[in-house]
């Protein structure tokens, strides 16, 4: 009778504390809620922290994830506690989530500014008929990724056109995009066979001890992942904490999430996420390595 007050687990495995069916079931009922609410929490924290580990979070939200997967309002919590629980993986959440983010990216290319732009053909051209970047609707252009953010198929991306080389691809949300003339700005598109690669990278914080590179890029060659180079960005001797860039090559943007997993899952690593922005390996306190095609 008092406030607040809880039945405990021990009064199910003694009679002398429940004597009646209706007791024992009401007391039943009571802990289901509580591990209920608790696995409704655990699915709720689940999502935000894979929204900010796809660097996603700036555009979608909770209630942008319930659309995705065709939860009705009413259900939300149902669709929580299934996936604290376990029954729904985060892994099949995230692969909605980088589908919808390459629909966008091809739904805002289909009128990205409204206007007609004249190109200027540059004096190299791409003849190769091999897969890559081009200018929506138009062949034969020099096309190239900007290295300040080297962006991946599946990522919202503009072309810029240079003075001398062609049309760099951006990501939308490069910082060097937005202070460029956006008159010329163009639609790009990528064109590929599901046998290419592209270059994504990671940022991966940990507690620092001997052989943690290794274990890193040990994780990578196990699974045959090519390494284009890594660099330990920053170290905190206070905390006893080293921050470590990687960037490999992934067939598609559907193996982000899974990787994130695996960096994940290596010890002492307590946070991994994708960086949307490009870092040079030479700016942190480490030292970079670069690592060719095996």
């Amino acid at each position: 009778t008092r406030p607040n007050a809880q039945p405990s687990r021990d009064w199910m495995h003694d009679p002398s504390y429940l004597n009646t069916p209706s007791a024992r079931a009401k007391v039943k009922a009571w802990f289901r809620k509580q591990q209920r609410e608790q696995n409704i929490a655990g699915g709720r924290e689940t999502i935000e922290r894979e929204l900010k580990r796809l660097s996603v979070d700036s555009w979608m939200k909770l209630d942008d994830v319930y659309k995705l997967m065709g939860i009705a309002p009413d259900k939300s919590d149902d669709f929580l506690e299934q996936l604290g629980y376990g029954i729904i993986t985060i892994g099949g959440v995230a692969s909605k989530i980088l589908d919808e983010e390459r629909r966008r990216e091809r739904e805002q290319q289909k009128d990205l500014f409204g206007t007609e732009i004249i190109l200027p053909r540059p004096s190299k051209i791409e003849s190769s008929g091999k897969a890559g970047w081009m200018v929506t609707g138009v062949h034969g252009l020099l096309v190239s990724t900007a290295a300040c953010c080297n962006p991946l198929p599946g990522d919202e991306v503009v072309g810029y056109i240079t003075v001398g080389s062609g049309v760099k691809v951006h990501r939308k949300d490069c910082k060097n995009i937005q202070i460029l003339e956006q008159e010329r700005m163009v639609n790009v598109t990528y064109e590929g066979a599901t046998g290419d690669a592209y270059p994504v990278q990671f940022m991966v914080k940990a507690a620092e001890r001997p052989g943690m590179l290794n274990d890193l890029t040990g994780v990578l060659a196990d699974r045959k992942i090519n390494i284009l180079g890594c660099n330990i960005e920053h170290r905190d001797l206070r905390k006893g904490e080293v921050s470590i860039w990687l960037m490999v090559e992934l067939s598609n943007a559907g193996q982000v999430s899974k990787m994130l997993s695996d960096l994940n899952n290596v010890t002492n690593v307590f946070d991994v996420r994708r960086v949307v922005q490009s870092h040079n390996p030479h700016n942190g306190n480490g030292h970079g390595h670069g690592h060719g095609k095996k």
